[in-house]
């Protein structure tokens, strides 16, 4: 075996970088990533016949994953995409600028510019960050995609884009749930229906199972209509859902016939009605709602939904995403679940 060669890619040139990672990729152990506002350096050793034009290629799956990496760094760092507009690589010790183009960065990016609202501080656990470095691409689960989704749903401008992604991000972190569940063997085999997962989410995360919501003489369908309709007239000129907002949904909807107490609420805002607005406007049986009135009511309950679920997510998800397999932990609570 030959002398390992030192491969240093600077993106976006020499400057100050305030956080140090390390990771490995299939046999190359101590890739280390340095990362600031708007430039990264990555550093490594290999056997490898790579040259200079294989960096930028993006058939180089070391240097795809690496770049992926640092996106997503940015994204959890500093609350913005980072534009890699200028790549310069060194080989033992050779230099050359491989790309330069401010026009169009050699990373497309779905998200760009800043994030609404960044991630808070206990994203930026080192742990939890060396955790997302450790997999690559192509071993991500549904935490993985659920934290992609929520960073999606960070960054889009209506609140109807917003809600397509949380409720993806909800989906991609109760299929993985359920997974585990199978995986854990605390079930025979993994779940068929979304109601069925959505019930285990419940369960894990602290709330109380599901409440049906059934109308008393009304089939399921016509009584999620009704109730949907209802919760969104309830939310609309409402600026926070706090205690005077959460009464005043249980008492309308126990006029209707359903007895829910303050312990169904959590369930009943953060998964039950965040879905019915995913099935009743963003779906392909349905007509999505492209144009409204500025003060149409469903407006104001996105707004006031997405925020919901958003914070919820980023307070549970990192739970979750600070080691490959699952902590003793989060083991107690499917023991619980399922006791």
């Amino acid at each position: 075996m030959g002398k390992k060669k030192e491969f240093t890619i600077l993106i976006n040139g020499e400057r100050k970088t305030q956080h140090s990672y390390q990771y490995s990729y299939g046999s190359t152990k101590e890739i280390h990533i340095s990362i600031g506002k708007g430039s990264a350096r990555i550093h490594f050793f290999q056997n490898s016949k790579r040259s200079f034009d294989d960096i930028c290629s993006f058939e180089d799956k070391l240097c795809v994953d690496a770049f992926y990496k640092v996106e997503l760094l940015s994204l959890i760092l500093y609350g913005k995409s980072l534009e890699i507009f200028n790549v310069h690589v060194s080989i033992d010790g050779e230099s050359r600028e491989v790309f330069s183009d401010k026009e169009n960065p050699l990373v497309y990016s779905m998200i760009m510019g800043a994030l609404d609202y960044p991630l808070p501080d206990r994203w930026k656990e080192k742990r939890l960050i060396e955790h997302l470095l450790s997999v690559p691409r192509s071993n991500l689960d549904g935490r993985h995609n659920a934290l992609i989704a929520l960073l999606m749903a960070k960054s889009r401008l209506f609140q109807s884009e917003k809600a397509m992604y949380l409720w993806i991000s909800m989906n991609g972190f109760y299929n993985y749930l359920d997974m585990v569940a199978y995986e854990k063997q605390y079930i025979n085999k993994p779940r068929k229906t979304d109601k069925q997962k959505q019930e285990l989410l419940c369960l894990i995360c602290g709330m109380k199972k599901l409440p049906e919501m059934i109308i008393d003489g009304k089939d399921y369908d016509t009584s999620k209509k009704i109730l949907v309709r209802k919760i969104i007239s309830l939310l609309r000129n409402a600026s926070i859902i706090d205690d005077e907002k959460r009464k005043q949904i249980l008492d309308s909807i126990s006029e209707l016939g359903l007895q829910l107490t303050e312990d169904d609420f959590p369930a009943l805002m953060t998964v039950w009605f965040p879905y019915q607005i995913r099935c009743h406007y963003f779906h392909a049986n349905t007509g999505m709602p492209v144009f409204l009135h500025r003060d149409d009511s469903l407006i104001n309950a996105l707004t006031l939904i997405n925020l919901h679920l958003e914070r919820w997510l980023e307070e549970e998800l990192p739970i979750w995403l600070k080691s490959l397999d699952i902590s003793e932990d989060n083991l107690l609570k499917f023991d619980r679940a399922f006791k």
